[in-house]
Parts: C-alpha cells; sequence; structure tokens
C-alpha cells in the first residue's frame, strides 16, 4: 500500500517521505537499518539520561525519589467509570486516518460502524476494562 500511495503522492507532485538510507556520525557512515536504529535508540538514551541533569536537579530527584508515594483509590474517580458510547464515538471520530496497528482494523472501517456494532464494541471495551483482563495483543 505504501509504494502505491507514493506513486499517486508522485503523480500528484507533492513531497514522498523517504526512509532514512544511511546516518553520518563522527564521519562514520551506517547504512544498515539496526544499526541506524541503535544509533538512534542510544542517542536518545544519552540525551535524556540523567547525566545531562544539572547537579542541583540531580540532587533534587534522589531527595525525591527517596519517598514512597501512597497512592489510595476506591476506583470512583471519572477515569475509571466504563467508557460511554459517545466517549466511543468522539475518540474514534477525532482519530486520525493512519496505518492500522497490530490488529490491522482501519480507523475508516471504525469511522462507519452502524450503532449496533458500536454498542458491541463498547461492551468489549468495557468488559475489558471493569474486569482489569486484557488481551495478550
Amino acid at each position: 500500500m505504501r509504494k502505491i500511495w507514493n506513486m499517486v503522492h508522485k503523480i500528484q507532485g507533492k513531497n514522498v517521505k523517504q526512509p532514512i538510507k544511511h546516518l553520518n556520525v563522527n564521519g562514520q557512515t551506517i547504512s544498515q537499518l539496526p544499526e541506524i536504529a541503535n544509533t538512534i535508540e542510544s542517542t536518545i538514551s544519552y540525551n535524556s539520561s540523567t547525566k545531562n541533569y544539572s547537579p542541583n536537579f540531580q540532587k533534587y530527584k534522589t531527595q525525591a525519589e527517596q519517598h514512597t508515594i501512597y497512592c489510595t483509590s476506591d476506583n470512583s474517580e471519572s477515569y475509571n467509570h466504563p467508557i460511554q458510547l459517545e466517549e466511543l464515538k468522539d475518540a474514534i471520530n477525532s482519530s486520525k486516518d493512519s496505518t492500522p496497528g497490530p490488529d490491522n482494523i482501519h480507523y475508516q472501517l471504525l469511522k462507519h460502524l452502524r450503532p449496533c456494532s458500536l454498542q458491541l464494541l463498547s461492551s468489549i471495551f468495557n468488559h475489558y476494562w471493569t474486569t482489569d483482563t486484557f488481551p495478550s495483543t
């Protein structure tokens, strides 16, 4: 599908994003996809590590992490309530058409479900939510 859409975009004169084919890191060219992914991951990991925090913030962070956080809840908060049908409709309608996830369900399919199917989907979601069980995928 990606190739088809790339061709359509080329015909329309739109820029087609090209995948990263190589990186140049410290004068060394990296061209294998796993190496590219690992290099990007290492860079993100380094940039977000505590090594980049100021000494004052590191001291504060260390002290703050010593305190135990006590969270008491009876699960009556509104975000723990079952999902309402209107909330599901709003979430589906506000979603952008993107590549489907592991379930291979396109948003356009969800956007065109009949009301009875949406109600069933809502019931399925609420079953998993209220029983605190989730499918493995």
